[in-house]
C-alpha cells in the first residue's frame, strides 16, 4: 500500500474505507494470499497511526509536486532529479503566484524545519 497522500480527513476516510473493505473479504486459504493481505493491512494500519499521531511526533515527508504545491511563496527544502540521473536536495524558493520553483527540476518538496532553539 504505502502510497503517499496528504495527511487530512480525506486520507483518513480513504484508509478507513480500505480497511473496512479488506475486513469484509474472505480470508484466502493460501500462504501467499494471507501474506499479501497481512502486508496490505499493515500499510493501512501504518497510515492510520501516522494520521492519528500527535503533530510533534509526525515525521516530515517529501511531498510530490504532482500531489500538491506549497500554499504560499517562500523557501522550501526540495529534491530534484536531473537528466544525468543524479538526485539533489537543496533549499529553493517557490513563487506561489506563478507556481514556479527557482532554478531546479523539483520533483518533491517539504517545509523547512524550524531553527534550533
Amino acid at each position: 500500500m504505502a502510497e503517499s497522500q496528504p495527511r487530512d480527513g480525506e486520507q483518513f476516510l480513504k484508509a478507513r474505507a480500505q480497511a473496512l473493505a479488506w475486513m469484509n473479504r474472505p480470508v484466502p486459504l493460501t500462504f501467499d494470499g494471507a501474506q499479501s493481505m497481512a502486508l496490505h493491512l499493515q500499510g493501512i494500519i501504518r497510515d492510520l497511526l501516522e494520521f492519528t499521531s500527535p503533530p510533534s511526533e509526525k515525521q516530515p515527508r517529501w511531498i510530490p509536486v504532482t500531489e500538491r504545491l506549497p500554499e504560499k511563496s517562500g523557501r522550501y527544502l526540495t529534491c530534484a532529479t536531473y537528466d544525468d540521473g543524479e538526485t539533489y536536495i537543496s533549499e529553493r524558493y517557490f513563487y506561489f503566484d506563478t507556481k514556479h520553483w527557482v532554478g531546479s527540476f523539483t520533483t518533491h518538496w517539504m517545509p523547512l524545519p524550524e531553527a534550533p532553539k
